[in-house]
This record gives C-alpha cells, structure tokens and sequence, in this order.
C-alpha cells in the first residue's frame, strides 16, 4: 500500500512539473510575441504577420534560444532547486521554438493557399509530403554520421590500447 501512495505521489509531482512547463513556456512565447511581432512588427499577433517576419522570428528564436539552452546545460547546478528551474527553462525554450516553427508553417501555407489556385488541402498535402522527405533525408545524413563517429571512436579505442582494458 506503501508503494502505491509513493508512486502516485511521484506520478501526481511528475504530471505538476509537465504542467508547469507549459505554463511557463506559454508565458515566455506570450512575452517574446508582444516584444517581436506587436511591439517591432507592429502586428497584432504572430498569424496576422507575414510569413517572413515569422520565418525570421522563429529563426532568431531559434538560434537565441539554442544559445540559452547550452549555457544552462554547461552550468553545474549543486542545488536540485537549480537544477529543476534550468530543466523547467530549457523544455520551454524548445517548446517555444517549436511554436514558433509552427507559426511560420501556418503563415506561409495561407500564403500559399492565397498566391496559387490550389486548396487548403492539397497544399497541407504537398507542405507534409515535401517535410517528410526532408527530414527522411536530414534523418538519413545523421545516422551515416553517427555511424561513422560510432566507427572512429571505436578505432581510436583499439589505437590507443583502451580496447584491450575495457574488454578485461
């Protein structure tokens, strides 16, 4: 009975923490929303701007928030009160730059859907089809790599006579 209280506990701290994230991170898109689209861009939200403010808002984004996310993962955190607020920060920096990519798709398909002839839905079809590609691609190039590194490492082990050690 014991365990079941303890986990139900762990579980109940598990779905707060989750909560929390989104929470915070919807915070921080609602503030650098405002700061870059209703304040620089002068629009009203991010779905009444152009695809291009919002292809650069989510690029810069992007690369700000890969910056932000390195920094705290280098930083030694000694308290677990740290060390949970910088975990907090960095899943709402991803989640604030995949809202932000998402913003830019559903801008450019309305742009898209606007400048040809074609419907809402075959252009989500062709948008779908050509990012699946592109990511099989993109997912293909990183596993020839990682194999590759797999490969080197595995080589510089047995060069340097670390092989024989770790196989005792």
């Amino acid at each position: 009975v014991k365990s079941i209280g303890g986990d139900f506990v762990n579980c109940f701290g598990q779905i707060l923490m989750d909560s929390l994230t989104f929470v915070f991170a919807w915070a921080l898109l609602d503030t650098v929303n405002a700061l870059f689209f209703v304040y620089l861009a002068q629009c009203t939200s991010p779905t009444s701007c152009t695809y291009q403010s919002n292809f650069g808002f989510a690029a810069g984004l992007t690369f700000i928030f890969m910056r932000l996310s390195q920094m705290l993962k280098e930083e030694k955190r000694i308290s677990q009160w740290n060390q949970a607020n910088a975990d907090l920060t960095n899943k709402s920096l991803s989640l604030n730059v995949g809202w932000a990519w998402s913003n830019y798709c559903s801008t450019a398909i309305v742009n898209a859907v606007r400048m040809s002839g074609l419907g809402a839905e075959w252009t989500y079809v062709i948008c779908s089809a050509f990012t699946w590609v592109f990511i099989s691609i993109m997912h293909r190039k990183y596993e020839i790599e990682r194999r590759a590194w797999d490969r080197h490492v595995s080589e510089e082990t047995m060069n340097h006579g670390l092989g024989q050690t770790l196989r005792a």
